[in-house]
């Protein structure tokens, strides 16, 4: 759901308000919330606190992950934003899956966390382009990968909803 009018650019809190009282599974947002939108980030907060999982997608891709920090109390940094070949850790094939993610290693750009949840290997650079953590019933996950056409985000993204 839309919950950013896009011609004045505010929160439509009448429809987030809605958003509140439903039941989810899991949220997926994009990372400028955490930047620029505290009620929306409050709403992913308390959704999280009720075991909902989320999932937060690199848009801007900011430096700092202390927001993220804060909020979901991770222990997550920001190590580069470049490209790297890939291919799924032990922990990422356990929850992504190889059939999210193919077999071999691909070249792509992202954005390289590093920190508790490293789901994937690079060749020389510490860092994952997704982190997940997970906690009893809920969790969260970083998804970095900025290049659509380098990875196909659906089936990833499907797999860090569960």
């Amino acid at each position: 759901e839309d919950i950013l009018n896009q011609q004045t650019m505010e929160v439509d809190m009448v429809r987030l308000r809605e958003l509140e009282k439903g039941d989810y599974q899991a949220i997926i947002v994009d990372d400028t919330c955490f930047m620029r939108e505290p009620d929306i980030t409050r709403f992913v907060s308390g959704q999280y606190q009720k075991g909902v999982s989320v999932v937060i997608v690199a848009i801007e891709g900011f430096y700092d992950l202390s927001p993220l920090r804060n909020c979901f109390d991770v222990d997550w940094n920001l190590s580069a934003y470049e490209r790297n070949t890939v291919r799924l850790n032990k922990l990422g094939k356990k929850i992504i899956g190889r059939e999210a993610f193919p077999e071999v290693s691909v070249y792509t750009k992202s954005h390289f966390v590093v920190g508790e949840g490293e789901l994937f290997h690079t060749n020389h650079r510490k860092g994952s382009p997704v982190v997940t953590v997970v906690r009893g019933s809920k969790s969260v996950s970083y998804f970095g990968f900025v290049n659509w056409r380098d990875v196909a985000y659906g089936g990833i993204l499907l797999k860090l909803c569960f």
